[in-house]
Parts: C-alpha cells; structure tokens; sequence
C-alpha cells in the first residue's frame, strides 16, 4: 500500500512539473480580463413590471445589454432616504430578475444595475434621461380596487372612486378548486346606482358586481408581462414600463378571501352562518387580473336534500 501511494505522488508530481512563468502569467492575465469585464457597468433600457408594492416581493425582469454572470449581480434601488441593494439572477447578456424590496413610503424608486457589486449604471440619483443608466420603479400602497385611497381626501382620487370587478367563473362546488379570475374592468363613476366611492372607504371589503351604466372603460395595455416588447418602448409609458392601469400589484400578499352566507339547515326563518376563508395566495395575470382558487365551504346538513342549495359567497 505504501508503494502504490509513492508512485501517485510521484506521478501528480510529474504532471505539473511544465507549469512555468508564462502560464502564471496567462492565468493572471485571464483574471485580470474577468475582473474588467465585471467592472464595465450594464446598460439598462426597460423593467416590467413598473410597479409594485411598498410591501415589497415584486419579482422584476430588468432588460439591457453587457450583463455578466457574476454572484456580485445587483440591482440598486434609491430615493433620497430609502437605499437598498438587492440580488438579481443572471438570464441573459441582455436580461436579470431581482425581487422588489420592501420600502417605508409611496415614491419612484431610481433603478440601477450592477456586474460586480461596486459599479453601477448610473450614479445615484442622477437623471439623464435616455442613457441608459437608470430605470424607474414606482412603489404604491393601494388596496385593491381602490388607487390612491390610503392617502385619503388629499390624495390623487378624494371621491374614493373605485374599480368595477367582474369574474369568468361564478359558480363551482362546495369542495372548492375552481379557478377563478377576477377582472377590473372600468372604474364607476355612480352610473350603476351608486354614488361615487361608497364602496372605496372599505377597499378591504370590494364587492363583485357586474356594474351597468355610465362606466370609465380601462384600456390597454395593462402591464402584463410581455406586452409591450421590451425593446418597443413606449414614449408615452410610465417610468420605462408598460402604462400601468389597475390596481392589482404582483407581491408576496396578494391574497383572496371567501366569505359564504350558508343556511346550513337550509331554514328560512333562522339566521345564516358566515363562513369565512383563510386567505389564498392570487396569481398575479397584471394589473387588472388575479386568480384565485376557491376554497372548501361546509355545505348545507339537512336531512333529506335531493340537491344542495346554492349559496353566494364575496371576494375580497
């Protein structure tokens, strides 16, 4: 065994013995184009989507060219007061992702991109628009349904007016597992037998209704993703992204509520029972449209029921 032991040494020693100088300096001169490279900063055109929560857990595609694979890949976002430093995943020379992080107030972050941690696109804080040193992320708190409601009668929308929400799947089983998207169609305007806001100050609580009447109609694009092409830029878009219209923002709380009034002894002279669900992660479609799936509902006990009755349940 001793023996057989000497000769691998002897023989790993051999193999490296025509390293020299040259290769030394070879692998240095490698390193030393590495580093460079990872110096040189990308160059960002486009983010989607342009718009999240100040929660936090948006996952953001950032496009541009002379991105590197590198463990130092970062995104910056900055405003005067709110500095941070997230990771991002190499896709592509031309393509990263990095997830939103959670910021303290409504604002326009300032958006950079980084090869080696160290140098970034842009400098902070400085706007040269059409650079392609910096990109915009705009952080709201909106409720769903109602935009810029949080900030009250001194916001962006005092009369509360809120969005009309429409789903494509409005009945399924007590068992739950149906798919369901809701769908933010227009925002009301009193047309449909309301006044304006009467369902804004409870966004927590927006209720279904396919609204009739006067109705302000959203149009497209809605900042999905995808559309438009990243590399179609539309001048007339907010903040280097897709026009954003509605008020469903893709983060780690987007979440759907059931609320079923069941008459479990199918009896119309005693009360109902409220049944309320837990709260169900959404799959974020874009602005306008989220999925959720229906939970379990206990159904109806009475003796005898050739059927079960139907009950209505709302969405939050």
């Amino acid at each position: 065994m001793a023996a057989s032991l000497s000769v691998a040494l002897l023989l790993l020693s051999a193999s490296f013995a025509p390293i020299g100088v040259s290769a030394q300096s070879r692998a240095e001169d490698a390193l030393f184009n590495a580093d460079a490279e990872l110096s040189e900063p990308p160059k960002v055109t486009w983010l989607s989507p342009p718009k999240g929560h100040v929660k936090g857990g948006t996952v953001v595609t950032i496009y541009g060219s002379r991105f590197q694979r590198s463990t130092n890949l970062k995104v910056r976002f900055a405003i005067e007061n709110e500095f941070d430093e997230v990771e991002a995943t190499f896709v592509s020379e031309s393509e990263i992702r990095c997830v939103s992080p959670e910021r303290d107030s409504v604002h326009t972050a300032h958006v950079t991109a980084s090869n080696d941690g160290v140098v970034y696109s842009g400098y902070p804080l400085v706007y040269t628009k059409g650079s392609g040193t910096f990109l915009k992320f705009i952080y709201d708190n909106s409720n769903p349904g109602c935009l810029d409601c949080m900030q009250g009668a001194s916001g962006m929308n005092p009369d509360f007016v809120n969005e009309v929400w429409r789903v494509d799947n409005a009945t399924g089983p007590y068992i739950g597992g149906t798919e369901i998207t809701i769908s933010s169609v227009a925002l009301s305007n009193g047309g449909d037998g309301t006044t304006p806001g009467q369902r804004g100050h409870n966004q927590q609580q927006a209720t279904l209704y396919g609204g009739v009447g006067s109705l302000q109609r959203y149009s497209n694009p809605v900042g999905g993703p995808g559309a438009p092409h990243p590399f179609s830029v539309d001048p007339t878009s907010d903040a280097n992204g897709p026009p954003v219209t509605g008020t469903f923002y893709p983060h780690y709380f987007l979440k759907c509520q059931f609320e079923c009034e069941i008459d479990h002894d199918v009896d119309v002279s005693t009360p109902e029972i409220t049944q309320t669900s837990e709260w169900i992660p959404a799959k974020w479609i874009d602005y306008t449209r989220i999925m959720c799936l229906s939970p379990f509902m206990t159904p109806p006990k009475k003796a005898g029921l050739e059927s079960l009755p139907a009950t209505v349940c709302k969405i939050r």
